[in-house]
């Protein structure tokens, strides 16, 4: 490879990044002014931020959701295990020819 390099070596890329600072509580106050700032109800911008807004509200969040979800999950196991109980209480004697 190198005997047939004739303009010379590969220059090295640039990795051109531009941080940026994303502040979610300053973009909440910022949503929240512009709504009464704005006194047009039917402005297309204003229905786009209301719809978004409702949206965050209406999701379930952290430790309620989780909490729940381990409660629900917690009772299907419960009921799973005592039906596989009672399946085999009730039908492995007779599967293995024992009477009783």
């Amino acid at each position: 490879m190198a005997l047939f390099n004739f303009f010379g070596g590969t220059k090295n890329r640039k990795f051109d990044y531009i941080p940026r600072y994303y502040n979610p509580e300053k973009e909440k106050l910022e949503s929240v002014l512009g709504k009464y700032k704005q006194k047009d109800k039917n402005d297309l911008g204003n229905v786009k931020m209301n719809i978004q807004a409702g949206l965050r509200m209406r999701s379930p969040s952290g430790k309620t959701f989780n909490i729940r979800s381990s409660i629900i999950i917690f009772t299907i196991l419960i009921v799973l295990i005592l039906i596989t109980f009672y399946l085999i209480s009730a039908y492995l004697p007779l599967l293995l020819g024992f009477e009783g």
